[in-house]
């Protein structure tokens, strides 16, 4: 994909071959809550009505390496692991079950369920496929 590293999956800027290191996410993002999951932490927003800044965010979140913060708690380190390894097909259905979790997309109508839906199914058919 153009703009990530296909040996890292950071953005490729921040490549691994100059030194990058996988995203460390902050020991606040814990999954029990859309507000505390990964997805939204990377500053996901179903509400964004252009789906190219929406799916940035979903490639993102796809390819990053991340990190765990070793003083976090156990739903933290559980949360930040569960993702695995970027680019993974278990990191593609890590973010379609928070997505499927969204209750606030439900909280405010169609508009943002048909966000949601279709950044699911961009994620089912571009990398689970």
């Amino acid at each position: 994909m153009s703009g990530y590293c296909p040996e890292c999956g950071n953005l490729a800027l921040g490549c691994e071959i100059h030194g990058c290191a996988p995203l460390a996410i902050s020991k606040t993002v814990v999954g029990s809550l859309w507000a505390n999951c990964y997805l939204m932490s990377l500053k996901y927003r179903q509400a964004e009505p252009i789906a190219g800044i929406r799916r940035s965010i979903v490639d993102l979140a796809y390819f990053r390496e991340v990190n765990h913060d070793v003083d976090g708690t156990h739903g933290h380190i559980n949360h930040v692991t569960s993702l695995g390894h970027g680019g993974s097909r278990e990191r593609g259905e890590a973010l379609i079950q928070m997505l499927e979790y969204n209750n606030s997309a439900r909280a405010h109508g169609p508009g943002w369920i048909n966000n949601r839906n279709e950044d699911i199914k961009y994620i089912q058919e571009k990398y689970l496929s």
